[in-house]
């Protein structure tokens, strides 16, 4: 018959290794579940467009201990050349869905709006805009923008006219609508801020004067890259005097 004592050993060492092993695998566990709620930074995307580039960092954001479903943008916009970063740049998301405009530091914060693909893009008089389908995580997307420096001339000018309405096939699926200032001159397209043929509709009809400049911007549904005047300001003329001038920024 085996010792008692020898026996009580090797079943004493059997149950203290396993609670040994079982405290091990918990916390590491811990630590893994941990470090899964700290991790920032994930993958880096860089895109191109033209001469212009845009790096984004999906970032893992908490909330109240859990991750956000909504998604944010903490912007950050430099001259290509110089590195430096650019006053007053407006970055948007869509159309104008979510925006903002960047401080003397070069920097803007997009928050809560829902993840997924939206065209990103910036306008900035003097610089190209920056357009790109971009795919934005949930929680905070950090983003940096280098600009190209506008190569043609910018310079201001004013022209008065009629703002016209043209409407190509009315009613069906393919239905365009142009707002334009017209004068003896001929017929503009007009460009607000987002670089969209929109947003003068309390003008048509009226005379106004327009400060502006020389730019390509889009039209129509399928978004037809054209020439036009993009609107600094825009002042009704005349008995018209009760409209709010507009101004692009």
């Amino acid at each position: 018959m085996k010792n008692p004592f020898v026996l009580f050993l090797i079943v004493a060492s059997t149950v203290f290794a396993g609670c040994v092993g079982e405290t091990e695998t918990t916390t590491t566990q811990t630590i893994a579940e941990t470090a899964s709620t700290q991790i920032a930074v994930t993958t880096t995307t860089r895109t191109t467009i033209g001469e212009t580039q845009a790096t984004v960092v999906p970032t893992t954001a908490s909330n109240a201990g859990g991750v956000t479903n909504l998604a944010g943008i903490r912007a950050l916009v430099i001259d290509k050349d110089t590195k430096r970063p650019v006053e007053d740049v407006l970055v948007f998301i869509g159309t104008g869905y979510k925006e903002c405009q960047t401080d003397e530091s070069g920097r803007c914060t997009i928050e809560d709006f829902a993840w997924g693909s939206y065209s990103l893009n910036t306008f900035r008089k003097g610089y190209s805009p920056f357009t790109n389908s971009t795919y934005f995580e949930k929680g905070e997307n950090r983003v940096t923008i280098e600009l190209d420096k506008q190569m043609e001339s910018q310079e201001s000018f004013t022209v008065e006219g009629t703002v016209i309405e043209t409407v190509v096939a009315g009613g069906s699926r393919s239905e365009n609508r142009y707002l334009k200032v017209k004068n003896e001159g001929g017929e503009y397209y007009l460009f607000n801020r987002y670089g969209l043929n929109q947003g003068f509709d309390d003008y048509v009809g009226k005379m106004v004067r327009i400060v502006g400049y020389n730019g390509t911007g889009s039209i129509g549904w399928e978004s037809q890259k054209t020439r036009g005047i993009y609107v600094e300001e825009i002042k009704p003329l005349g008995n018209n005097q009760k409209e709010p001038p507009y101004h692009l920024l």
